[in-house]
């Protein structure tokens, strides 16, 4: 063998082992919450570490669409209620492909809401409570509505919003399970 070959398959495998080796880094925790008028405060415990989580409030609406095999998935519209969408996310290490996870929960704030309203179970689907796990995680991955849990609503004097929601999809592992803002 031509000593160049060894020299290359020698870099090679060297490539691959510095490829594999996980390498130590300081994952930076950010919580981001956005809203056209305000940053939004939320309790630490929602956003686990090692990740990023972000939330935004916009005027929208959402209706549940399936395709040719079955699957579900939304179609989103302009409307005068306001949605909510909360996600969780893990990136991939650098060069691992298909390796971000990622929990989003995504509600509908009913349009003209004044004070408190709360949701249990299959009540839930007045707010179209959906969750969208994006994951290389066969048979977990994909859209799905929520009817198990509980949501609470409030629409301050001052047009602030707050709620708490706790939920859970059975047979889908979650790492995030209740939100407060």
């Amino acid at each position: 063998m031509k000593p160049y070959i060894k020299k290359i398959g020698r870099l090679f495998v060297l490539l691959v082992i510095s490829t594999l080796t996980p390498t130590c880094s300081t994952m930076k925790k950010e919580i981001m919450f956005k809203n056209d008028t305000a940053n939004l405060q939320v309790n630490d415990d929602t956003c686990p570490n090692n990740s990023g989580c972000s939330i935004e409030i916009k005027n929208g609406s959402y209706t549940m669409e399936t395709d040719t095999i079955g699957a579900m998935y939304p179609s989103f519209t302009e409307a005068d209620g306001e949605m909510v969408s909360f996600t969780y996310h893990v990136p991939a290490k650098e060069g691992i492909v298909d390796g971000d996870y990622k929990e989003t929960i995504t509600f509908l704030i009913p349009a003209g809401l004044k004070g408190t309203m709360v949701l249990e179970d299959e009540s839930l689907s007045k707010v179209k409570l959906l969750l969208n796990k994006q994951c290389f995680c066969r048979g977990q991955a994909g859209y799905r509505l929520i009817t198990k849990g509980r949501l609470a609503i409030k629409r301050s004097a001052t047009n602030e919003v707050s709620f708490d929601l706790s939920y859970e999809s059975p047979g889908i592992d979650l790492v995030v399970s209740s939100i407060k803002l």
